[in-house]
């Protein structure tokens, strides 16, 4: 079964997957996407969780003088293939 992931979500992960070499925080995702934090918050809460088609795909870590958590893709969101994915529409 395909995962499926919404348009937002979908950007949201392309985003990372571009910016690996950067520490990004939801604000700094916000800020790139144009998308209120609350709303990159909430998406980044259901990457970081486990589905019935796709681990984890983020994770929150916390770094020394790094105010909120960086936000950091796991094997399995580096390897995520955003475009073969269906997309859920919103």
């Amino acid at each position: 079964m395909a995962a499926i992931l919404s348009e937002k979500a979908q950007v949201i992960l392309k985003y990372l997957q571009n910016n690996q070499d950067m520490d990004v925080t939801a604000a700094s995702i916000a800020e790139a996407l144009g998308l209120e934090k609350k709303s990159v918050n909430g998406t980044l809460t259901g990457l970081g969780r486990n589905s019935k088609s796709h681990a984890p795909l983020v994770e929150r870590v916390k770094i020394d003088g790094i105010d909120d958590k960086v936000i950091r893709l796991t094997a399995e969101g580096a390897a995520f293939d955003v475009l073969a994915e269906k997309v859920d529409a919103e």
